[in-house]
């Protein structure tokens, strides 16, 4: 469901959490936290989307359509069609019950549908678990880069709308 300005305050919470989490594991993603004026924008943009469960956010992804502005120069410089996958989350009291797989599922389903042809996003390298996540969900290493004077691995999946 897309966020909508009403939202923004709960879906922001998966990131809090996350964060706060990612601390506590020693890295350094989402440190410090995305700062919630920020967040609150792409809202308003269109750009967050989440999954409910129960009555509760259980999973978000902010999705644009765009190469992120904070990507260096010559990183997917390209005219393919595609969403570059940020701030994916799912709640910490979900982990381990396939809920990001099945979310991921649900955005490759709905960018095929919307002609699509690439999700793409990026982790720090920091963080090999989840490097090692979206390499077994498909996605391909691109390059690693430098953001924000972290060393960060470019991940992409490319999608040919057989589903």
């Amino acid at each position: 469901m897309q966020a909508k300005a009403s939202d923004w305050q709960k879906v922001h919470g998966l990131l809090v959490e996350a964060a706060a989490w990612l601390r506590e594991k020693g890295l350094r993603q989402w440190n410090p936290e995305y700062p919630s004026h920020r967040f609150a924008r792409e809202v308003e943009a269109g750009s967050v989307w989440y999954w409910a469960g129960g009555g509760e956010v259980i999973a978000t992804a902010t999705l644009h359509e765009l190469r992120p502005e904070y990507y260096p120069p010559g990183v997917w410089e390209d005219e393919i069609p595609a969403w570059y996958v940020c701030r994916f989350t799912v709640a910490r009291r979900f982990a381990g019950q396939r809920v990001g797989e099945q979310v991921l599922e649900r955005i490759e389903a709905d960018a095929v549908g919307a002609g699509i042809r690439a999700l793409r996003l990026d982790v720090t390298a920091s963080n090999p678990f989840l490097e090692e996540y979206y390499l077994a969900r498909g996605f391909q290493r691109h390059q690693t880069v430098e953001i924000f004077g972290e060393p960060s691995v470019m991940l992409e999946k490319p999608l040919d709308g057989k589903q």
